[in-house]
């Protein structure tokens, strides 16, 4: 029963922690640092290279919540104090090239906190190349951004935002920041309005953080299909589109010692001990089919603002499976826009509740076994629960354009988490919490 005790007397490995300021101050150096290298791309008017690049400096400052860390996304770290730099700093830089009328490509690489174990490699976001056989279809092919949401091109880029950052409950369990592949999309005007239709395939391979341990854990989609419906009209844009990909992880070293444990538990000659060691190991995902459907909407008019999105991920045996959406709105007074926004995000299904082992080993084994069993089945529980995305947000702040391309935004975030659904923090655990973030960041862009 060795295995079965490390699982039970081990339930996080930590990794060595960064200074919170760390991230902040390696994009401000990359800032400053592409900064030059654009204006030297830019005295050369006849280039067919066009550097920008784009950079937010963020603090953000959580109470309440017990020791648990903010997060933006899975797509990320996390706090690991209450006061961090990590969450919202970020600094990245695009290189688009004109080959004339039938081609382009485009670079683009994003400095962020990433989750341990993330390779290098994953800060290259965009690098594609789009072939424009006529004027209204156009081929991308390389790594692209999955066009899903309202700002599925702009979820780093801050100064884009009308928020300090992306709903959580929206955003936060899509960590997915690329996809290799392939999409065809074409464009055309009709009864009023122009639209445009996309059809994407590829794969994408993504680590994730924001969860009970801070192992790196890898989310890989397969055999993925995305479609993609716009409008745009009026100032009023509706966005819709469906995925459907074959999605699974790697199985990590808690991973493995859970398994070994509830095998070995599961062959303890206990009747009826069998059925639940097997509805234990049922419930911890680690692969399925995931499906995707979403709808977003944007309207602009004078001062006014509004953006909504909604959705319904249902992916096989997956607690992250369930419906989400937010409703944001702003008003424009001069250079200062005030906004409010609301999000909420649904589990599918009902969390899973550990099972009593100890009433059924204890009798035939003792008390000591039992007690493991015990510890066992709530680990397994807590895993299975883990991905549960069960909150809501109320939000307010206002963002100062000071100049063209510079904004500065405050924004309070009151959190509301309900028992078993903090799959949206790291270290998240099966109780219901609340917590305040205050937020005070700077958006910047600069380049061609």
């Amino acid at each position: 029963m060795q295995a079965l005790k490390e699982v039970t007397n081990r339930h996080l490995r930590l990794q060595p922690r960064r200074s919170p300021c760390a991230e902040g101050a390696r994009a401000l150096a990359l800032a400053l640092a592409l900064a030059a290298l654009s204006a030297a791309a830019a005295a050369d008017t006849e280039s067919p290279w066009a550097l920008s690049g784009f950079a937010t400096l963020g603090l953000a400052s959580k109470s309440g919540g017990h020791d648990w860390g903010f997060a933006r996304d899975q797509g990320e770290k996390g706090a690991d104090r209450d006061v961090s730099a990590d969450v919202d700093s970020r600094a990245g830089f695009q290189l688009n090239w004109n080959g004339g009328p039938r081609w382009e490509g485009a670079l683009q690489a994003v400095l962020r906190d990433r989750p341990y174990g993330t390779p290098a490699e994953k800060s290259l976001e965009w690098a594609y190349i789009t072939h424009r056989p006529t004027a209204d279809v156009s081929v991308r092919l390389g790594r692209t951004s999955p066009d899903l949401f309202l700002f599925a091109d702009s979820r780093s880029v801050g100064f884009a935002l009308p928020w300090a950052r992306p709903p959580v409950e929206f955003y936060g369990f899509i960590p997915v920041a690329s996809v290799d592949g392939a999409d065809v999309s074409r464009q055309w005007n009709w009864a009023g309005a122009q639209w445009r239709g996309r059809i994407a395939g590829g794969h994408f391979s993504t680590n994730l953080g924001a969860l009970t341990t801070d192992e790196p854990l890898v989310l890989t989609g397969r055999d993925m299909m995305a479609l993609t419906l716009s409008r745009e009209a009026d100032g009023l844009l509706v966005k819709a589109s469906y995925l459907h990909t074959r999605t699974a992880v790697n199985v990590t070293p808690s991973l493995l010692q859970l398994r070994a444990g509830l095998d070995q538990l599961g062959a303890l000659p206990v009747p009826g001990l069998g059925a639940e060691v097997d509805a234990l190991r049922s419930g911890v995902w680690t692969s399925g089919t995931g499906r995707y459907l979403g709808l977003g909407i944007q309207y602009e008019q004078g001062p006014w603002s509004l953006h909504a999105e909604g959705s319904h991920a249902l992916i096989d045996d997956s607690p992250a499976s369930g419906l989400r959406g937010y409703l944001g709105l702003g008003y424009r007074l001069s250079s200062v826009t005030f906004y409010g926004l609301a999000s909420r995000s649904l589990p599918r299904r009902a969390a899973r509740q550990a099972p009593d082992l100890a009433s059924l080993v204890t009798p035939m084994l003792g008390p000591a076994l039992g007690q493991q069993a015990q510890m066992l089945a709530s680990g397994a529980t807590d895993a299975a629960n883990g991905g549960r995305y069960d909150q809501r947000t109320l939000a307010g702040g206002l963002r100062w354009d000071a100049t063209s391309n510079t904004a500065l935004k405050l924004q309070l975030d009151r959190i509301h988490v309900h028992a078993n659904g903090s799959g949206a923090w790291r270290h998240g655990d099966a109780h219901p919490a609340s917590a305040t973030v205050m937020t005070v960041l700077l958006d910047f862009t600069w380049g061609q």
